[in-house]
């Protein structure tokens, strides 16, 4: 099949029509089908160009009418057409001229054979020079949407080539940062200071060598001012993957640093401060703001507590939240205590004052909390309410068990003259019940005298050891076998000035209700031990004074004891125990005693892993003995060696950091393991002694040493405990844990302990 003819406009400049019918014939023997007009007149020729033809074929000469004068007119007007001189006598230098005008051939007439492909060749030639134009048009479009898209950035643009020299700026950046500077084909070396350059330089280097890109915030130039910008750079490849251009773009961030930096210098201030600062939306009740204070207090990080829902994070009864809802609402304050909880559980007494913050229009927005920790402040409070009612109830006892005394005096005097004389069996049954039940009552009505005002007695030099080992053979006599008794003193321990039997009866008393706490077994431990209470720990304990002490410590493995019982068990006639197994007068008897012994009591008490009770007696010293004392205190002190204090209880803790502070050790200090473990990892190789309670939340104290000796081995440790030194005694020796540290400890037994234990290390620190 043959190819179709190409079709064309052609316009014929002729006044020959036979001459036009033979260029004609000769172009459809070429291939083409030319839509065609001819023209003699510049008249009709300037009419024939619109529309434009694809093609003109001009007679040189015409009678009225010229083909250079066709093509001067073609060129007058711009126009692209493919021009080509048809003439039957052209001389060279005619030729020469109308290609010089813009004709693209020139044919003598008696030789057309070459006009099929010169019209062929003039045609691809113009829909080659066609396309270039369209292209280079497009590109010119895109540059200049590229200029106008680069001027209209809110900020600085410009791209360098590999070399690190500028080929394009912005008009911001020419005009703001450049400034007149000869900046095109140089480098930031040859354009600026060299603390500017250095810096420009380093990122240019990390765009080239890691070929992603980079951001970072620099500071520029805009004239002699200097502002920050938020640099972003980043490379364009070539097709073998290599930096060919590094691209730039900066926004003038100088107002938001700025804001960012008061901002940053008004979140310090609040951080600083020691209460916890909260904001929470008072529609939704999320936490919007959380200090650092609020991080002390309840133990949540700001980034934990954010977006949660105060109630449920950090309320002991979430309904409190309306409450407190509906006073903002009535009043825009708020001011109470309020019962809370920390992240481990614990409950927490805080004084919180709030404030109602409005919208423009009036509508609750958030609510500005301050809550201030008064835990301490009410046990405190509490502790001298029941202190005046026990005296209260002491004073009335006193007047009942006189009266008591004189009723039951009568009683027994009667029984026993009665028994003497009847001799019926019955009878004398019931006298024997009478007798046993009266003295059993004359033993209450001692039991709270004692409580009331301490029975009287002489007061001799004792050995506490005596007392020990005693209270030791009568619970290994008496007690069931499957309760293990374990008896603990030194030789060289303290005397103590008391009545022996009031002493006894507070040990047999503690020991009794161990037993009582143990009746699956257990471990049972009567223990003493000198103790020295120094200021601080008599400052932090009620009833405490400075001085030597005599520690007697009863320890069990039994259930434990939960709070609310813990704060009734010196309650005169509260009792655990089932009906007819207690009067409930024997800590309140025992701590009469040791009140009356000057001395006092501490418990500690855990669910399910026993509890421990310490009574502390004022201790007898020779003169000579005090100042043997004094001078070895003073010989504690340390040689800057740094100790890393691991203990949940805040006043331990701190009080801990102040005591080894002043007796020249360096101290770090963690309320938990998990951020122990934190500090641990960034002051690792100057940590001489790592001092750590057993009993914490998360993380417990062997679990951290277990940590740490993977992290360090070799490093020194003391494990201090409120539940006695028998506490996960095998684990600890499992560990290579030798230092115990028994709680509560005094300033002297903390440092001999810490001395003990870094006595080895002494040469290398």
């Amino acid at each position: 099949m043959d190819n179709p003819s190409q079709r064309i406009r052609l316009l014929i400049v002729e006044d020959n029509p036979s001459d036009a019918d033979l260029m004609l014939r000769e172009l459809r023997r070429a291939g083409f089908d030319p839509d065609w007009r001819r023209v003699e007149t510049e008249t009709d020729f300037l009419a024939s160009l619109d529309p434009e033809p694809d093609l003109i074929l001009s007679d040189y000469a015409l009678p009225q009418f010229s083909g250079l004068r066709a093509l001067q007119l073609v060129g007058e007007r711009g126009l692209k057409i493919p021009f080509i001189l048809v003439s039957a006598t052209i001389g060279e230098e005619t030729a020469v001229a109308a290609m010089r005008e813009g004709a693209v051939d020139y044919l003598l007439k008696d030789r057309l054979a070459r006009l099929g492909p010169a019209v062929a060749q003039a045609l691809e030639q113009s829909k080659l020079r066609q396309g270039r134009e369209r292209a280079e048009e497009a590109s010119r479009a895109s540059e200049e949407r590229f200029a106008l898209f680069m001027d209209n950035l809110p900020g600085i643009a410009w791209i360098k080539d590999n070399q690190r020299r500028y080929v394009y700026a912005n008009k911001t950046l020419r005009h703001l940062v450049l400034r007149g500077r000869h900046w095109f084909g140089k480098s930031d070396d040859e354009i600026w200071p060299e603390q500017f350059a250095a810096r420009y330089r380093a990122t240019d280097q990390q765009v080239i060598k890691t070929k992603v890109p980079q951001e970072t915030i620099e500071t520029v130039l805009h004239g002699e001012e200097k502002r920050i910008a938020l640099i972003s750079k980043f490379p364009i490849l070539n097709d073998q993957g290599e930096v060919n251009f590094i691209c730039g773009i900066g926004i003038d961030i100088t107002e938001r640093k700025q804001a960012e930096e008061r901002m940053g210098e008004q979140a310090e201030i609040i951080n600083r401060a020691q209460d916890a600062i909260i904001v929470r939306d008072f529609e939704t009740n999320r936490i919007t703001f959380w200090n650092t204070g609020a991080q002390r207090l309840y133990g949540w990080t700001a980034d934990e507590a954010v977006g949660r829902f105060i109630g449920e994070l950090i309320f002991a009864d979430p309904s409190e939240v309306e409450s407190v809802s509906e006073a903002l609402v009535s009043s825009g304050e708020f001011h109470g205590e309020i019962r809370q909880v920390t992240k481990d559980k614990k409950e927490l007494i805080v004084s919180s004052r709030a404030t109602l913050v409005r919208r423009d229009d009036g509508s609750p927005r958030s609510v500005l909390i301050i809550n201030t920790d008064i835990t301490e402040h009410k046990k405190l409070e509490t502790q001298l309410l029941r202190a005046q009612r026990l005296e209260s109830i002491g004073t009335l006892a006193s007047g009942v068990a006189h009266d008591l005394n004189n009723v039951l005096s009568p009683i027994l005097m009667g029984a026993e003259i009665l028994r003497r004389t009847i001799a019926d069996e019955e009878a004398g049954s019931i006298l024997s019940l009478i007798d046993k039940s009266a003295r059993r009552g004359s033993a209450i009505v001692r039991q709270v005298l004692t409580f009331a005002r301490g029975i009287e007695g002489e007061r001799v030099l004792i050995k506490p050891s005596h007392l020990i080992q005693e209270m030791c053979d009568i619970a290994q006599r008496t007690f069931p076998k499957s309760i293990e008794v374990r008896c603990q003193y030194s030789e060289d321990i303290w005397s103590v000035q008391g009545d022996p039997t009031q002493l006894h009866q507070v040990l047999l008393n503690l020991a009794v209700n161990a037993r009582d706490a143990m009746p699956n077994g257990g471990l049972l431990t009567i223990a003493a031990e000198n103790f020295q209470v120094d200021e601080h720990y008599a400052s932090m304990t009620p009833g405490a004074r400075p001085g030597p002490h005599v520690l007697f410590r009863v320890s069990d493995s039994g259930e434990g004891m939960p709070r609310e019982v813990l704060d009734k068990i010196f309650d005169p006639f509260f009792t655990t125990k089932g009906i007819g197994k207690g009067t409930g007068l024997g800590l309140s008897t025992s701590l009469g005693i040791i009140k009356s012994h000057a001395g006092f009591i501490s418990v500690y008490s855990e669910l399910r892993s026993g509890t421990t009770f310490k009574i502390f007696v004022p201790a007898q010293l020779s003169e000579e003995t005090s100042v043997r004392s004094d001078l070895s205190f003073e010989s504690l002190k340390g040689n800057g060696q740094l100790i890393l204090v691991v203990d949940d209880e805040p006043n331990v803790l701190s009080l801990t950091r102040i005591v080894l502070e002043k007796h020249n050790y360096r101290v770090l200090t963690a309320n938990d393991g998990p951020g122990a473990l934190a500090v641990f990892a960034q002051q690792m190789a100057s940590v001489n002694v790592l001092l750590t309670d057993i009993m914490m939340p998360y993380m417990d104290g062997i679990a951290l040493i277990r940590a740490i000796q993977q992290m360090k081995p070799g490093l020194t440790y003391i494990a201090s405990t409120g539940q006695g030194e028998d506490t996960r005694h095998a684990e600890l020796q499992s560990l290579g844990v030798k230092n115990v540290l028994s709680k509560p400890y005094d300033t002297q037994k903390l440092l001999e302990c810490l001395h003990e234990a870094l006595t080895p290390n002494i040469a290398q620190t």
